[in-house]
């Protein structure tokens, strides 16, 4: 490397303003934009974390004492869970083919050769559950079998 002395002035001039803008824009791009980028996701999603803290701590609280392993919600969860924990019970969860959630707290789903007395108690049974059916589309597949697109919401509509 050259000598600082063996630099003309201008030279040194150059080096004196560059080298100090070139350690502020690495800062800025290396530590400053990326550090404040993620606090920024941060501050949007911990309030929604502590919204899911509480409630589960509700849920908790409100639960048997004697019965921690059901802390899972029987309804008024998550969408998904409560449509999932339903299918379960009413025998149709292996017909899902394919759910798409809504943005505007709908689900649909999509069945593939399920009986059609075990998705009618499905629906049913999400009735009790505070889910409504928006729509519904279902065909024939073969006797006593149907296939069925299903469009549901929370609360009645």
């Amino acid at each position: 490397m050259m000598g600082w002395n063996t630099l003309s002035q201008r030279e040194r001039m150059l080096v004196g303003v560059i080298l100090p803008l070139v350690c502020v824009v690495l800062f800025y791009l290396y530590l400053w934009q990326p550090t404040h980028t993620e606090v920024s996701r941060l501050r949007l999603s911990v309030p929604e974390k502590n919204a899911n803290l509480a409630w589960m701590r509700n849920r908790l609280a409100g639960a048997d004492p004697g019965d921690r392993s059901q802390a899972a919600p029987a309804s008024g969860g998550p969408l998904l869970t409560e449509i999932e924990r339903v299918a379960i019970a009413a025998g149709v969860k292996d017909a899902i083919q394919r759910v798409q959630p809504g943005n505007d707290d709908t689900v649909e789903l999509w069945f593939q050769e399920v009986v059609a007395d075990q998705l009618f108690r499905w629906v049913d049974q999400l009735s009790g559950s505070g889910i409504a059916v928006d729509t519904a589309t279902i065909t024939r597949a073969s006797p006593g079998l149907v296939s069925a697109r299903v469009k549901v919401r929370r609360g009645s509509s």
